[in-house]
């Protein structure tokens, strides 16, 4: 917020602008597109025909240069709308998809491309220069993210086409190295991605693979194949989706050594074998008697020590690397490791491995260089530690590498499509910019999108104040050339330390200082990686990193220097500076050492925090969301659990520790505060795609999520879920899309807990122990009735309320929910009640006598039947409470039509007088509905001189320039909102009853009835909150006991397995249903509990 509050008080100063804009401000509303010149497979291009016409009809006139190597022909462009020609001067805004050339670039412009110029590469500092001295304003994909905030995901990102492309190259380079230890297999028959028109022809290459893997399978003797995936992002999701296509079996790593222990099979022939490596199958702590803790291994990397060259490496014939890496974490597999495989008895399992990463003597120390498209593949020597000249030149001892470093564009339509739908909401604000026009109807300038403008490297001929690190850090990358005299090579004989330093390195000037110690006191350094967080202003505490390689004399003389690096840093105590001496790894300048250029959104800093570690490791719970349901959640799983090693809830109960995923930073933050040491919070905007790399490495490392987010990113989390083998829990009702996973989800082995909550969730649990007593006992249930309401508790409401209620969540979501139609069994009769009639269908309840109760019908009630296994009863109804005459002041507003989602636009009404007065005449209510809903208006605060406000609905923002377009719903969801929410000091209740109508096989009857009332807390903590927050946490325990592991698939809370456990933790935590009616019932239920 306070850099978006930076960005929008630049605005409101335009002197930067009009600096930039200089002289030659363009008065033409143009786009360039620039041609690439970055190399000869670069066909990608920032926009796609259709994105040229969207432009052109919105007043955008677009210019792009000529080229025959794009994806997409000029011809295709000029029928589009756009004008091809090779001057772009006229253009006010230029794109391109990589660096543009110097001499290319035009003075006073917006560019947009990708500079990679912000972790300060040398190779493109003087383009950064050209940029200022032309006063070009640049933009920078890699810095376009949600909401403007970098830390936030980037809303250009192609992780998921590379891992597609790195998947598809390697199927073919795998057949050639497997065609040279003698076996003909299909993988030879597999297209190289850039040679399919597109990504489904990609994928029916493979799919084609895949029947020949199935039909003919491998040659007799062919040692199984196994493919072994490490990262939890969006690289190896894409190549899971190839993967995928061919026929296959997923196992855990551990399997593998089995699998290829037994040989070839005829399962083997016809199946390929994949693992997915998590973080704890790579690594173990240095302790050997010490459990994995993933938060330890991201604080103290140097802990741990790398096993997978040890445990997966030898079983694995091709590795596709998509993990994050850095100098702070041991590699994946070093030039050592793979001479070690080489020495086993028969060359090395790994027959091939997709780097695609692409990073320079990185995790996979054997890639040593970056190839082409044309040219993917080339051999390493594992027994010899060095590339092979040719292919095949290294005998068994050879290990196929694939290393492009520029896989997306093996995909150019469906890259560059990805490009232009995340311009298009951008581009018209920066071209109206430029033009002038960009501004209110009083002329003030409006401000650009957050995401824009967070992106903006350099204006007005110098870098914006979150870039001007980029000058000193280039300084420090320049103390990493071997030749420099402060980097002398390794001797025999020196003492080496690595040094992790991290603080306010940069800012504060701590690095400069600290780099001139080392030096002053004797010792050689070099820079290894460089982790820059700039701060945006005094209210940002985010640090930087800084992994330096040391090396003295004399171990004393290390230590000597180490010690006045600590005391540098005390002094200088605000720059925050900690240094930590992680294990030596390689000596100074080793080959293949420097920076890493690896893929972003990495793994590490998901959580932070300090952490206790002991051998009894906590089990990970991933909380999403947190709204208003998930305190109860984090109490229940984490309070009074504490921190790894204290005391526990309950004798026996393993520690917990749970990580909140929300957008709501304060909230999510102050959730993980109820339990220090217990919680973390992590900001991460699930509904952006671009965040769902680091959602599904969240993902990975725990043991459970629950997902308390809106219903509709269920199926995506479910699918997270399903892909890494973790268990789900969600509060909401299946939905058609959760329903498809359900296959899936068997298939893996994960359970989807879905309707865990209150209703549905608990009505499921105590409606379906009697049932389930009641046939037990040969009883049948001849009528069922189920009524829920979250409500007021009665001394929140004042007398006079025309609704009688108050909202402890969205009033929008009260008004669809009002809206529903419904269904339900009477007499053995269905009634269908229309959702325009819902609300005028509404019927006393006495199921309270002193509570002045009516109940409307609640969706549809018949899928019970077969849920519950009621088929034979004459009743089935499910209800929603209320107290009495909200239904008919909610039905006078339908009336009135305030209710209408779709409705007429408010138009040029500023008062609540004159758009009553314009619905009044629109509407064909009765003239005593529209008293009632008047009168009902004015208590609530619409006063004919009201002004009107609006609460914008979901994926809509209303502003002054467009409130004419919003609708009266709108305007009712903010006057509800203002004058009906319910406030921290009251309470509310809720209610839940079941009746049940059963019939004995002697044809006798008896009668049950159910219920549980529960008041919102003395705390403030709301009864709705607990009743769903703790079912879902309870669910969440249940699944961690490992109660439902032989029952996966999409389940709701329904069997015995579940609810008896569940029903009686709910009454532990004072949850309680209170059961009452006939004694032969009433036996019946205490026997089953028995």
């Amino acid at each position: 917020r306070s850099m978006m509050m930076r960005h929008a008080a630049r605005r409101a100063f335009p002197s930067a602008l009009v600096r930039w804009m200089g002289s030659e401000a363009r008065n033409e509303k143009v786009v360039g597109v620039v041609r690439e010149s970055y190399g000869i497979w670069e066909r990608r291009a920032p926009l796609c025909p259709q994105h040229v016409a969207e432009l052109v009809s919105q007043g955008i006139r677009v210019h792009v240069q000529p080229s025959g190597r794009r994806v997409f022909s000029d011809d295709e462009y000029a029928a589009a709308g756009a004008e091809i020609k090779e001057d772009l001067s006229e253009a006010c805004v230029v794109l391109g998809v990589k660096q543009v050339p110097i001499d290319a670039l035009l003075n006073d412009r917006s560019y947009i491309f990708f500079s990679h110029t912000i972790k300060a590469q040398s190779e493109n500092m003087p383009l950064l220069r050209a940029c200022l001295e032309k006063n070009i304003r640049l933009f920078d994909y890699e810095c376009i993210r949600e909401g403007g905030l970098p830390e936030n995901l980037r809303t250009v990102a192609f992780g998921k086409y590379a891992g597609i492309v790195g998947m598809v190259d390697i199927l073919q380079g795998l057949g050639q190295r497997l065609l040279a230890d003698g076996y003909s297999t299909p993988f030879l028959y597999s297209n190289r991605c850039f040679m399919n028109t597109s990504l489904e022809e990609a994928k029916e290459s493979v799919a084609n693979v895949g029947s020949m893997i199935s039909s003919q399978g491998f040659p007799r003797g062919t040692p199984p194949v196994t493919f072994v995936f490490t990262g939890a992002g969006n690289v190896s999701q894409g190549a899971l989706e190839m993967f995928n296509l061919l026929p296959h079996k997923m196992v855990e790593p551990s399997e593998l050594e089995a699998i290829v222990s037994r040989g070839p099979t005829e399962e083997s022939r016809h199946v390929v074998y994949g693992a997915i490596a998590k973080t704890q199958d790579l690594v173990q702590h240095r302790d050997k008697g010490r459990d994995f803790d993933q938060l330890e291994y991201y604080a103290h990397p140097g802990q741990f020590e790398p096993v997978f060259h040890d445990t997966i490496a030898p079983y694995t014939t091709a590795l596709v690397n998509g993990m994050y890496w850095d100098q702070r974490y041991p590699r994946l597999l070093s030039s050592s490791n793979l001479k070690d495989l080489a020495e086993r008895e028969g060359g090395p399992y790994l027959r091939a491995i997709a780097d695609v990463t692409c990073d320079i003597g990185g995790s996979v120390e054997a890639t040593v260089k970056a190839t082409p498209p044309e040219s993917p593949y080339y051999e390493w020597n594992a027994s010899e530690g060095e590339e092979a000249p040719a292919l095949n030149a290294a005998g068994r001892s050879g290990i196929l590498m694939s290393t492009v470093d520029i896989l997306p564009s093996s995909l150019p339509k469906e890259a560059s499509t990805h490009f232009g739908d995340a311009l298009m909401s951008l581009l018209p604000p920066l071209v109206h910019e430029a033009e002038g026009t960009h501004c209110t109807p009083e002329g003030s300038q409006l401000p650009l999108p957050a995401e824009l403008d967070g992106a903006c490297i350099a204006e007005g001929g110098e870098l914006r104040d979150e870039f001007r690190y980029i000058f000193d850090l280039h300084a420090a990358n320049e103390l990493k050339n071997p030749s420099s005299a402060t980097s002398s090579a390794a001797v025999d004989g020196r003492a080496h330390r690595v040094l992790l330093l991290q603080g306010h390195l940069f800012d504060s000037g701590f690095i400069n200082q600290a780099l001139d110690l080392i030096e002053t006191r004797g010792g050689h350094f070099e820079v290894r990686d460089v982790f820059v967080a700039p701060n945006l202003d005094q209210g940002t505490t985010r640090t930087s990193q800084l992994v330096v390689n040391m090396s003295a004399e004399q171990a004393t003389l290390a230590e000597e220097i180490i010690e006045g690096l600590n005391a540098l840093a005390k002094l200088m105590a605000k720059a925050e500076v900690t240094i930590e001496t992680l294990d030596y790894a390689d000596p100074i300048s080793t080959p293949g050492g420097g920076p890493t250029s690896g893929i972003t959104g990495a793994e590490p800093g998901l959580a932070s925090g300090s952490v206790s570690v002991t051998s009894n490791e906590p089990q990970r719970v991933l909380l999403l969301g947190a709204g208003m349901v998930t305190a109860p959640t984090v109490d229940f799983l984490a309070v009074d659990r504490g921190s790894v090693g204290t005391r526990c809830k309950g004798e026996g109960k393993a520690p917990r520790h749970v990580t909140i995923v929300s957008h709501l930073e304060k909230e999510a933050a102050a959730l993980a505060a109820r339990a220090p040491g217990a919680a973390s919070a992590v900001h991460l905007d699930v509904s952006s795609s671009s965040a769902h790399e680091q959602l599904s490495a969240c993902v990975a490392d725990s043991d459970v999520v629950i997902s308390l987010l809106p219903a509709a990113f269920h199926p995506m989390v479910a699918d997270h879920c399903i892909k890494n083998k973790v268990n789900l829990v969600t509060s909401s009702y299946v939905s058609d899309e959760m329903k498809a996973l359900d296959a899936q989800a068997k298939a893996a082995g994960v359970t989807l807990m879905n309707e865990a909550g209150l209703d549905p969730g608990m009505d499921h649990m105590s409606a379906m122990k009697v049932i389930d007593a009641m046939k037990e006992r040969g009883g049948t249930i001849k009528s069922f009735s189920s009524v829920c309401g979250g409500l007021a508790s009665p001394d929140a409401l004042e007398a006079d309320n025309p609704l009688q209620y108050k909202f402890s969540w969205s009033p929008r979501g009260v008004i669809s929910a009002a809206q529903n139609a419904s269904r339900f069994l009477e007499n053995g009769a269905e009634v269908n009640i229309p959702g325009s009639g819902l609300l005028s269908s509404a019927r006393p309840f006495t199921g309270w006598p002193s509570l002045n109760l009516e109940v409307l019908p609640n969706r549809d009630s018949l899928i019970y039947e077969e849920l519950y296994g009621i088929g034979d009863a004459d009743d089935v109804f499910r209800g929603t409470l209320r107290y009495r005459d909200w239904a008919d002041v909610m039905h006078s507003f339908q009336e009135f039509g305030l209710l209408d989602m779709s409705g007429a636009p408010i138009g040029d009404a500023k008062q609540w007088g004159e758009l009553l007065d314009a619905q009044a005449q629109s509407s064909s209510a009765s003239a005593e509905k529209v008293a009632q809903a008047r009168a009902a208006l004015h208590w609530l605060g619409a006063e004919a001189d009201a002004a009107i406000t609006v609460d914008s609905p979901p994926g809509v923002t209303y502003t002054e320039a467009n409130m004419h377009e919003a609708r009266p719903v709108d305007a009712l969801v903010s006057l509800l909102q203002k004058k009906l929410m319910l406030e921290s000091h009251e309470r509310d209740l809720v209610l839940m009853q079941h009746d049940f109508e059963i019939e004995w096989e002697d044809k006798t009857r008896s009668s049950l009835k159910s219920s549980m009332m529960l008041f919102g807390s003395e705390d403030g903590t709301t009864a709705m909150a607990r009743t769903v927050g703790l079912t879902a946490a309870v669910a969440a325990e249940i699944t961690l006991e490992g109660r439902l592991k032989h029952i996966p698939g999409v389940l709701t809370p329904t069997m015995p397995e579940f609810y008896m456990p569940g029903l009686d933790k709910l009454a532990a935590e004072g949850l309680i249903f209170e059961d009452s009616g006939c004694e032969r019932a009433m036996a019946a239920l205490h026997a089953y509990e028995k």
